[in-house]
């Protein structure tokens, strides 16, 4: 099991993949788009939690556009909420694409990595006998571990 370890570190950068924003058009967005608005300073101290002040944006998921506003949930790493942002308030609108060819790549980048450093991680010719208790028995170290937080004394 600790051979396959690395892989725990591989499986979210593959996952994650490689993404840009392209600048939109706003009328161009269907419902759960993964927008990013770069706002005005007003409606960007609105939105101050949930804002990069670095680009002046808030990112989050399209919802819809009625009349002059625009919704999108927005979120922290403690908590979403749906907003309205004034059209008149939006500088520029960006959707979020993935770039398959670089996520492949990447991907590829990271599996190989992965691969070279387990055959580096290999000893021995085949050789070996089994159980020669020179060593810790890597088969039985926990992957995860965990502990109940309370006593079975009762109170005594």
């Amino acid at each position: 099991m600790v051979k396959f370890r690395p892989l725990l570190f591989v499986v979210p950068f593959v996952l994650a993949g490689c993404a840009s924003y392209q600048p939109t058009e706003l009328s161009t967005l269907q419902p759960t788009d993964q927008v990013r608005l770069e706002l005005d300073q007003t409606e960007l101290a609105r939105l101050l939690a949930f804002a990069n002040t670095s680009t002046n944006s808030v990112s989050g998921r399209f919802v819809n556009q009625m009349g002059d506003s625009v919704t999108l949930v927005v979120e922290t790493p403690s908590t979403f909420m749906q907003v309205s942002v004034p059209r008149s308030s939006i500088v520029q609108t960006s959707r979020r694409e993935i770039d398959n060819r670089k996520s492949f790549f990447f991907s590829a980048l990271v599996v190989g990595g992965a691969a070279a450093l387990a055959v580096m991680g290999f000893e021995g010719g085949g050789r070996d006998s089994i159980g020669d208790d020179d060593g810790v028995d890597e088969t039985w170290i926990p992957l995860l571990g965990f502990r109940i937080p309370f006593s079975f004394s009762f109170g005594r």
